[in-house]
C-alpha cells in the first residue's frame, strides 16, 4: 500500500517537529520549562511537556506551537510564563 500525499506530509511535519524538540531538550531553556511544568504534570513531566511543546496551543495566541515560540526573542520567558499561568488553574 502506498502512503497518500497527505499522510506523507503529516509524517514529514511530525519528523521535523520531533527533530526540533530533540535539539531543544538539550538546552538550559528546556530544563527551565521542565521545572515550571512540574505542578501540571506530576512526577514524570517530560512526556507531557514534550507533547505540549509540539502541539498548537490556542491560549498562546493564534494557536502557536510552543516549540515555535521559544525561538523568538523573549519566547522562552513567554512560554514559561504561560506554563505558570496554566499551573495556577491546576494547583488552585
Amino acid at each position: 500500500m502506498t502512503v497518500s500525499d497527505s499522510v506523507a506530509a503529516y509524517i514529514a511535519e511530525r519528523r521535523e517537529l520531533l527533530s526540533r524538540l530533540e535539539q531543544f531538550v538539550e538546552t538550559s531553556e528546556y530544563r527551565s520549562l521542565l521545572a515550571a511544568v512540574v505542578p501540571l504534570a506530576g512526577e514524570d513531566p517530560e512526556p507531557w511537556l514534550a507533547d505540549w511543546l509540539i502541539e498548537p496551543v490556542v491560549s498562546l495566541g493564534r494557536g502557536e506551537r510552543p516549540i515555535d515560540v521559544v525561538v523568538q526573542p523573549g519566547g522562552v520567558a513567554r512560554v514559561e510564563q504561560h506554563i505558570r499561568w496554566l499551573a495556577t488553574f491546576v494547583v488552585n
